[in-house]
């Protein structure tokens, strides 16, 4: 295994064809924010480069001088969170806008992101909607893939005509195998406080999507979808909050469902 460090005043982390495994320590990831991006074409790699980050309990907050995504997985990267605790800004107490953040937590454009158990998203405040800033307030997933194993992303906070509370499904594949997105909120005009598919695919087959809220004249406090395809095989999306639709709320997309799964208001 290669083990590689980003330096402090480093905002970016650029993995060579050549690299198949990197370690992390949560000593190495700025608070500024990591983008981590593989070189040349990762198209022409025949295997993505693996970028672990184990925490061992610890967390990492992300500064308020420097608002903005915490980690960027760019193409040809698939990164792994386990054990960790990933905090975005959290102190806009006065309703000022001091201490929102403009983007999700976590972004994904064109590589693969893996959540495992103990790895937890949560606290991030953002603002309104519009633009980019306003969708998903723990993970936007815009290509690539996202795999949700375990841990938990909860607590996130976006404001009006936002999208996606918890997760952002803009484009690409998000599956939730287990773990929870619990506690999300967003504003009046809202769409999705657990998670937002628009043009996306979304696959629930374990975990929970439970306790989000959708503010005044909002749709789908559990999940909206938009454009893309929700399919339901197993896992539970109950006491969710909104104005229409608390559970699933459906406008152009496509839902799929088994026996198995439970629902519930």
């Amino acid at each position: 295994m290669i083990r590689a460090a980003a330096a402090k005043d480093s905002l970016r982390l650029t993995l060579t064809a050549e690299t198949e495994e990197v370690s992390l320590d949560t000593d190495d990831l700025p608070a500024e924010g990591l983008v981590l991006q593989r070189s040349g074409d990762p198209a022409s790699s025949t295997s993505p480069a693996n970028v672990t980050i184990d925490g061992r309990g610890r967390t990492v907050d992300l500064t308020g001088s420097t608002p903005g995504a915490l980690i960027t997985v760019g193409d040809g990267v698939t990164l792994t969170l386990r054990n960790i605790t990933l905090r975005g800004l959290d102190n806009n107490k006065d309703g000022s806008g001091e201490g929102e953040n403009n983007a999700a937590l976590i972004k994904v454009v064109g590589g693969h992101l893996i959540l495992e158990d103990g790895a937890v998203i949560r606290d991030n405040h953002g603002g309104n909607g519009g633009s980019d800033y306003a969708k998903g307030g723990g993970v936007y997933v815009e290509r690539g893939t996202f795999a949700m194993n375990g841990g938990a992303i909860r607590g996130n906070a976006i404001g009006s005509n936002s999208r996606g509370g918890g997760v952002y499904a803009g484009g690409g594949t998000f599956t939730m195998n287990g773990g929870e997105i619990s506690g999300n909120t967003i504003g009046i005009y809202g769409i999705g406080g657990g998670v937002f598919v628009g043009g996306g695919t979304f696959i629930l087959d374990g975990g929970g999507i439970s306790g989000n809220i959708s503010g005044p004249t909002s749709y789908g406090g559990g999940v909206f979808v938009g454009e893309g395809e929700f399919t339901m095989e197993r896992g539970t999306i109950r006491d969710n909050k909104a104005d229409c639709r608390r559970r699933v709320c459906v406008r152009r997309g496509h839902v799929h469902h088994e026996r198995r799964y439970h629902t519930r208001q």
